[in-house]
């Protein structure tokens, strides 16, 4: 088989499983906000370091701590938390999307099989059926960590050396290209944080040839965040 040919099969299954698993995640946890967590709303509201838990632990597996803020300002909004008790929450979801950035440079590759495998059995199964949207969200996190683990496999070797040059000469002479990159590809992804991790997988995997045009593809990428957030507002 042309090398070439699987390292973009190898790059698109990446891409697929990563966006697909943050859909999954995002679906899942849309139900999980619903009368199981009102619930839970007056322990939060008493126990900071659990509201803080709470914020870390959202901001970790809808990938966007712009999520969490939405949600939190519903329960303001509903009367059933204050602005100051729903302030942690908000904030800590930064210091979980923060953590993102080490699935993709940690040797995770067991764990996330495991992680599916017993996730997609509960889900297959549904058992127990109570937490159907609990196991089906630890899917969909699993789907999308499992993603990055093909990315960051992938080898970007194949490139001859003319390919090569002329691919670092691009990113190298134009930091502008890079970023608008960054920019595009979130304002498609509708997520900042996919299109971070892809471009540290992607360098690990040698993608890149130095660390100054995933710089500004991180750049572009918040910068698209922020149109995003200006376009949904």
């Amino acid at each position: 088989m042309d090398p070439s040919f699987e390292f973009a099969a190898s790059l698109l299954a990446g891409l697929g499983l990563l966006l697909a698993g943050n859909k999954l995640v995002s679906d899942h946890l849309k139900l999980l906000t619903g009368r199981h967590f009102r619930d839970r709303i007056p322990f939060l509201n008493a126990h900071p370091l659990a509201a803080a838990l709470a914020g870390i632990l959202s901001g970790f597996v809808t990938w966007n701590s712009r999520t969490t803020t939405y949600i939190v300002a519903s329960f303001v909004h509903s009367r059933l938390m204050s602005v100051r008790q729903a302030m942690p929450i908000a904030l800590w979801a930064n210091t979980g999307c923060a953590l993102l950035v080490y699935t993709a440079v940690l040797p995770l590759k067991t764990l996330v099989l495991l992680l599916v495998g017993f996730s997609g059995l509960c889900l297959f199964f549904e058992a127990p059926s109570r937490y159907r949207n609990t196991y089906g969200a630890v899917f969909g996190l699993a789907l999308l960590l499992l993603g990055l683990t093909l990315i960051k496999a992938s080898e970007a070797g194949f490139l001859i050396d003319t390919q090569r040059a002329a691919l670092h000469g691009l990113l190298k002479a134009s930091p502008l290209f890079s970023f608008l990159l960054g920019l595009l590809l979130t304002l498609l992804a509708q997520s900042h944080l996919s299109i971070i991790l892809v471009a540290l997988a992607m360098t690990e995997a040698g993608f890149f040839p130095t660390l100054d045009p995933v710089v500004m593809i991180v750049l572009g990428a918040h910068a698209g965040n922020s149109a995003n957030t200006y376009l949904f507002g």
